[in-house]
């Protein structure tokens, strides 16, 4: 990293921008224009301080891949599920208490190992990789011992 703290508030402006990689920084929020990256593809903010995310992030129609492991974030914006392409989420070792309600369509992998989950998430569909080690669940909360009800691989 580069001990970043912040992104340019115009990043938005660079509407063809297709990855992102800033992790390993000390950024604690993202400028409200990320959400007008219309070709970002990858958003690689692991290993930072963040402890939000503006609701414009799930205007990113074309992210694919979003990398958000190692920060501080507690909740995520409630249209998480409209990142329409995301396949890959990366939300292992945040502060989360529960799992987003609903995901994306074509998520194929979810990291949510190493968070404060009470409860193993529910979904009508889990995706094929799901992560959810190393959370209270796992220790005897309700649910399925932490397991969830993944399909394919899951590391629990």
């Amino acid at each position: 990293g580069n001990r970043l703290k912040r992104l340019p508030e115009r990043l938005g402006d660079a509407s063809l921008l297709a990855e992102v990689w800033a992790g390993g920084n000390l950024l604690d929020c993202l400028p409200a224009s990320v959400g007008l990256l219309s070709g970002l593809h990858t958003l690689g903010l692991s290993s930072n301080r963040l402890a939000s995310l503006p609701d414009g992030l799930c205007d990113c129609a074309a992210l694919v891949h979003l990398l958000l492991d190692d920060n501080q974030l507690a909740s995520l914006p409630a249209r998480l599920h409209a990142l329409a392409a995301c396949e890959e989420l990366g939300l292992s070792a945040n502060r989360l208490e529960e799992a987003p309600p609903a995901l994306p369509p074509r998520l194929r992998c979810l990291r949510l190992n190493s968070n404060r989950l009470t409860r193993a998430p529910r979904w009508p569909h889990s995706p094929a990789e799901l992560w959810l080690h190393d959370n209270p669940c796992e220790r005897g909360g309700e649910g399925e011992g932490g397991r969830g009800r993944a399909s394919g691989r899951a590391s629990v």
